[in-house]
């Protein structure tokens, strides 16, 4: 804004800037947690030893399986992108009430 830049074309810069930074680490992180998913979904952990034990005595098998489920994974996504949308918004709202005559001379 010290250089010309209007209030909205900074905003709308920035919010661009931090949506597409946290779309890519959305799709990182989906690219790197679904493979490991896949895995312990087809691999699950076996407990062994006095775990196995307590799991038998409860009457349950002694393996720790994950979830492969689609709408499990959609609705990380989504929770994440309203995280990201509540992160924006403070950022927003301190760039509209900056008062840059104010912040220039400190």
């Amino acid at each position: 804004m010290a250089v010309g830049m209007k209030r909205h074309k900074l905003v709308r810069l920035v919010s661009t800037e931090l949506f597409f930074i946290c779309s890519i680490g959305l799709v990182a992180g989906m690219m790197g947690s679904i493979p490991v998913i896949a895995y312990y979904h087809f691999h699950p952990i076996e407990m062994t030893g006095s775990m196995a034990e307590a799991y038998a005595a409860f009457g349950m098998e002694p393996v720790l399986p994950v979830a492969w489920r689609v709408d499990y994974i959609i609705q990380q996504a989504i929770n994440v992108g309203m995280i990201v949308v509540v992160a924006l918004v403070y950022p927003m709202y301190n760039m509209y009430k900056i008062d840059l005559a104010k912040d220039i001379r400190r």
